[in-house]
């Protein structure tokens, strides 16, 4: 019995000293060239359904969704993060932050949903008519939707941050993709009722050269459970020992 409580104990010890307890929720950001690493790439790209966009990639160009004119047509982006970094954890809260500097136009409010993406994509080869169906599958759950008004006009500072707030939906998305083989969560934003003249939303991409105004994937998680129950047993078997030693 005392070397049971004594190796459970050791193991407590190993969990404290490598910051698993007092540390559990953890806070990742996922942001192209500098979170959670300076080398990280995260795969975000605009297609548009225009004469002159269907067919091109448009890998490096600045993101829109809505109508964003005739050479562009109908604009979506597809996104893609690795979330390798927090393998073997489990997502309890999940967010995306988008910088939008201006729209053309009067200013006008817009609604944008982010729509789970189960085909796989790669950043500089995708275009409109590459995904399945053109234009990339609208049938995924909804993770989320954020209404704002895009303004026309520059926005000082880099404009401001759209945040696209945690649902059930987008948490469960990330831990299935942490659960799928290449950890990869992938999505779509789009707007409703796209026509000539409606508006749009214009956001910095992932190659922009302000890194704090590139898309961000903000994922809160905790160790999985098996991991917690580890270190509840070591809590029970430090409160045994401790009255094992005062009986003593």
């Amino acid at each position: 019995m005392k070397q049971t409580l004594t190796l459970t104990c050791g193991i407590l010890t190993v969990a404290l000293m490598t910051g698993t307890v007092g540390a559990d929720i953890v806070e990742t950001s996922f942001q192209q060239g500098a979170s959670p690493a300076v080398g990280y790439n995260s795969g975000v790209c605009l297609i548009g359904s225009g004469n002159s966009a269907h067919s091109t990639n448009l890998n490096n160009k600045e993101l829109y969704v809505g109508w964003a004119g005739a050479n562009y047509g109908e604009a979506r982006i597809v996104f893609e993060f690795d979330l390798n970094e927090i393998s073997g954890r489990t997502v309890t809260d999940v967010e995306l932050v988008l910088s939008s500097p201006s729209k053309t136009g009067t200013d006008a409010s817009i609604t944008v949903d982010l729509l789970a993406l189960s085909e796989d994509f790669d950043e500089t080869t995708v275009t409109w008519n590459s995904l399945t169906p053109d234009g990339g599958s609208l049938a995924g759950d909804l993770l989320s939707s954020e209404s704002f008004v895009a303004y026309s006009g520059w926005q000082p500072s880099g404009g401001r941050p759209i945040t696209f707030a945690s649902s059930a939906n987008f948490v469960a998305a990330a831990n299935a993709a942490l659960a799928a083989g290449d950890k990869t969560l992938r999505f779509i934003a789009r707007t409703t009722g796209v026509e000539d003249g409606s508006p749009f939303v214009w956001f910095y991409h992932d190659e922009d050269t302000a890194t704090e105004w590139r898309p961000k994937l903000i994922v809160t998680s905790t160790p999985e459970p098996a991991t917690m129950g580890l270190l509840g047993l070591g809590f029970a078997g430090m409160a045994a020992l401790r009255r094992r030693r005062r009986r003593a």
